[in-house]
């Protein structure tokens, strides 16, 4: 019999006097953290969880820390996750939390920013860790229930209607009040958020991209905003959402982030590559197949006023940025690398924000929908507006990206003003013309590529020389004379 299955029943029925509480807490304490993964896994020890959730919710302040404390060692372990993602242990769990973070609010304020720090993705190096027990132990808390609700077994067992998360969604009402459990609550809907139906619902009936606009505008927690933009891109998947979040000013949050980074110096939370990288993948998101976004990113410039929903009294500027040229500017920019190379990178995602653009320019009934050749003119008046997509085809680490980098310069180059970009990118970067030759001989260019995935590089290839061959500009013959004859050999090449 384990020691740590006594303990907690005999505390929870106050079975212990109290002279001897404190050394049972000890002892409990120290028979937790020797627990083994075997053990986790024993039968006994989600009642065990449970009696501990109960004793911390029975507001012992001499102990609070240490129950939980011990709460969070199991909920460090992957599988025991799962086996306590119900709504019994749920319910207690999400009290727990939203109990510790008002307790530390009242107590010490300047700690819950301490929290925040400690949950952001990208640590800054001026910010040491926090020694405060309360801030690692909430910021602990606040991580594993967002990790749990990722788990399939969360998925399974909840819905966005469920207990639980609507006190949850609760937290989302005021989401510019200093609130921790706000990144928590944002995870855990995001996780919900996986079927169309489901998204369409959160946002049509539940208006939840509206806090979350929030949330962009005025917070200035990292942690917050890349919980909060990761939740808006899943909402995002669904076609029909798109126009909706775009019409609520979501594209102007993302570009007002964007343009505060040249004053990162001052303003810390937009020098998260994080963040950043999210900001460039919601991008790409609402700008697919949806002409009212494009329109957004592509024409409108900072300070213009267009009379839309919600939009914010303000002077026009006529020659403000567009989105769409602060997104490229910044995507060019020197940045931190990112902690996780399963995160988004802005490089990339500027690039299929333009890909996605041209992909929609490049449909036959495109001005029913948008002024195409008013667009492209904006589009390719951008500086570097190739350079994104010349990058995404010489990075070797995404394989994906350098296919859709090659077909994006493929639907560039189909016009004149578009080849003269593609064309200035091949100039600023000379390995970008052998890349594409590697693409068209049929070579892979140190990435493995089977199948139809090269069949489709080989034809993106084709397709971008062709259009560089028939759309050369009168001021690039004196560099192209020089290229013109390897592009020539590699066309006949490929035709034989």
């Amino acid at each position: 019999m384990r020691l740590d299955a006594t303990i907690p029943g005999k505390l929870l029925n106050q079975e212990i006097p109290e002279e001897a509480t404190d050394y049972a807490v000890d002892l409990l304490t120290w028979t937790t953290g020797k627990l083994t993964a075997e053990q986790f896994k024993d039968d006994s020890s989600p009642q065990i969880f449970s009696n501990l959730l109960k004793i911390a919710l029975q507001d012992d302040e001499d102990h609070y820390h240490e129950y939980v404390a011990m709460i969070v060692h199991y909920l460090q372990d992957p599988d025991f996750q799962s086996q306590v993602a119900t709504p019994a242990y749920l319910d207690d769990l999400t009290t727990l939390m939203l109990d510790f973070e008002a307790r530390l609010a009242r107590t010490s304020p300047a700690d819950i920013q301490a929290v925040y720090r400690e949950l952001a993705i990208t640590k800054h190096d001026d910010t040491a860790p926090s020694e405060e027990v309360s801030v690692l132990l909430l910021s602990q808390l606040i991580n594993c229930l967002s990790s749990l609700s990722a788990s399939d077994a969360f998925a399974a067992n909840f819905t966005i209607l469920s207990p639980a998360v609507e006190r949850m969604r609760a937290k989302l009402a005021y989401p510019t009040d200093d609130s921790p459990s706000s990144v928590c609550a944002c995870v855990m809907l995001g996780n919900l958020a996986i079927s169309d139906e489901v998204c369409i619902d959160m946002v049509s009936n539940m208006q939840l991209h509206l806090p979350l606009r929030d949330i962009l505008f005025f917070s200035k927690h990292s942690a917050l905003l890349y919980a909060a933009l990761g939740f808006l891109r899943h909402l995002a998947f669904p076609e029909q959402n798109r126009t909706e979040i775009g019409n609520v000013r979501i594209i102007e949050a993302c570009h007002r982030f964007l343009a505060l980074y040249a004053d990162r110096a001052t303003v810390s939370h937009v020098d998260d590559p994080a963040v950043r990288g999210e900001i460039g993948a919601l991008l790409a998101k609402l700008v697919t197949n949806n002409p009212k976004n494009i329109e957004r990113v592509v024409m409108y410039r900072v300070g213009e006023h267009r009379g839309e929903p919600d939009e914010l009294p303000s002077r026009s500027v006529s020659n403000g940025p567009t989105c769409l040229g602060d997104l490229v500017k910044q995507s060019l920019e020197p940045t931190k690398p990112l902690p996780s190379t399963s995160m988004k990178n802005l490089s990339i995602e500027a690039g299929r924000t333009i890909v996605n653009i041209l992909r929609f320019l490049g449909r036959a009934n495109v001005d029913g929908d948008l002024n195409g050749d008013e667009v492209r003119k904006r589009m390719f008046q951008v500086p570097n507006i190739g350079t994104p997509l010349a990058k995404m085809v010489r990075q070797r680490f995404y394989a994906d990206a350098r296919s859709e980098g090659l077909l994006g310069l493929g639907l560039m180059a189909q016009s004149r003003e578009g080849a003269a970009r593609v064309i200035e990118a091949i100039k600023e970067d000379g390995g970008l013309l052998e890349a594409i030759k590697e693409f068209a001989e049929g070579k892979d260019g140190g990435v493995e590529q089977q199948g139809q995935a090269a069949g489709r590089d080989y034809q993106n290839a084709i397709v971008l020389l062709q259009a560089l061959r028939n759309n050369w500009v009168s001021a690039e013959e004196e560099f192209l004379m020089t290229k013109r004859l390897t592009l020539r050999r590699v066309m006949r090449r490929t035709k034989q």
